[in-house]
């Protein structure tokens, strides 16, 4: 994951969301982008060996237990968001 870009590992926590394989056109639209942009993140990740295409239009990660990972990784990070946001303000 360490040397994954910022818009590589967003990629990866859009795909998470699913319980399955992701549809191409899913990411895109959960990472606000077009399908041609997002691509060439899919390309670059599918390279890399982080995920594979299952079927036309579709992904899935290629490293066991990547989903897991990474959904209770944004649990906790979006917490410490909170907390530190509360704080930030004084509550």
């Amino acid at each position: 994951m360490a040397d994954l870009s910022d818009v590589d590992r967003t990629y990866l926590v859009a795909m998470a969301q699913d319980e399955g394989e992701s549809s191409t056109s899913a990411i895109a639209d959960r990472l606000g982008e077009t399908p041609v942009y997002a691509g060439v993140y899919r390309q670059r990740l599918m390279a890399a060996g982080v995920i594979h295409a299952t079927r036309r239009g579709y992904v899935d990660f290629s490293i066991p237990y990547m989903r897991e990972y990474l959904r209770d990784h944004a649990a906790r990070s979006e917490m410490a968001e909170r907390v530190l946001g509360e704080h930030a303000d004084g509550s």
